[in-house]
């Protein structure tokens, strides 16, 4: 029988509410074992009948989410270098500078 924790339409609801959390779990536990060289040895004996998911399944949903981490990582980096910049010319205006840019 595959591996559920929920039986009723409310479980159901809570357990979709902690859905991001298990993911960042799943994330972790994954990402140590890619690191470590494991995780192949982990997929080759996942018990699809068990976990109720094909490995085909949890491969397909790795991928797309290392995929969706590396974009969001991207962007991060973008968007920190793009702060470092702005606080950089800023501190290059003077104060009349930054008020008639209005960026007090």
């Amino acid at each position: 029988m595959p591996c559920r924790t929920y039986t009723t339409e409310e479980e159901l609801d809570t357990s979709s509410a902690n859905l991001a959390e298990r993911e960042a779990m799943l994330c972790g536990i994954l990402r140590v074992l890619e690191s470590k060289k494991k995780l192949q040895a982990i997929l080759d004996a996942f018990n699809e009948e068990e976990a109720g998911v094909t490995t085909q399944a949890l491969r397909k949903w790795w991928s797309e989410h290392k995929k969706r981490d590396d974009d969001r990582k991207r962007r991060e980096a973008e968007e920190a270098e793009l702060k470092k910049l702005r606080e950089s010319a800023r501190k290059k205006l003077s104060d009349k500078e930054r008020a008639a840019l209005k960026l007090d």
